[in-house]
Order: structure tokens, then C-alpha cells, then sequence
């Protein structure tokens, strides 16, 4: 039963998407533009209340605990090792092992 909402708001949502084709392509872009409205005005006003509403300022991400002292490249020197090995070494599709044709490596 728990999966009942999620069918009632999926019946919804195609039966308003379907009513809104029957009116044709321009009222689907109209209320498509609206969307994209509502949608920047919305995230401009979170950004504007997330920076009101701050409790703590950005030291919070730059305190690094001690863990860089010793080294003069701080927390920017620290991120090249959360790269897992072999990442962005092979082009797309292609296998470090060989797995793939040797046509398309």
C-alpha cells in the first residue's frame, strides 16, 4: 500500500500532461516558459535565503583540522587524491584491461 500515492500523483500528472497537449504545442511551451520562471525566481530567492540564514560562515569548509599542515598547497592540494586511480586515463568505452575492440580504443 505504501506505493499508492505515487500511482495517484503519476495518474495526475499524465492526465494534466495529456490535457495539456490537447490545447497544442504553444500552450505547452507557455506553461513550459513558466516553469523555467518560476523555477530561477525560486532559486534566486533560496540562494538569498540560504546566505540570510547562515549560522556559520565558510571557514566551516576551508578548517582543514591540521591535516595540511606540511604543505604549502593547503586544501586545494588535497584534492587531486580524492581522484580514484585510472579515472580519466582511458577514452570512453574503452577498458584498461583490454575488454573492449582494439578498433574503438
Amino acid at each position: 500500500m505504501p506505493a499508492t500515492n505515487s500511482v495517484i500523483l503519476g495518474a495526475i500528472a499524465i492526465g494534466l500532461t495529456t490535457v495539456a497537449n490537447l490545447f497544442g504545442a504553444k500552450v505547452v511551451a507557455l506553461l513550459n516558459n513558466i516553469g523555467v520562471v518560476v523555477e530561477l525566481v525560486a532559486s534566486v530567492f533560496l540562494i538569498i535565503f540560504f546566505f540570510a540564514a547562515a549560522v556559520r560562515g565558510p571557514q566551516v569548509i576551508l578548517r582543514t583540522e591540521g591535516h595540511a599542515t606540511g604543505s604549502s598547497l593547503g586544501v586545494p592540494g588535497a584534492l587531486p587524491g580524492l581522484v580514484p586511480p585510472g579515472r580519466g586515463r582511458t577514452r570512453r568505452g574503452c577498458h584498461p584491461d583490454g575488454a573492449a575492440p582494439a578498433a574503438r580504443c
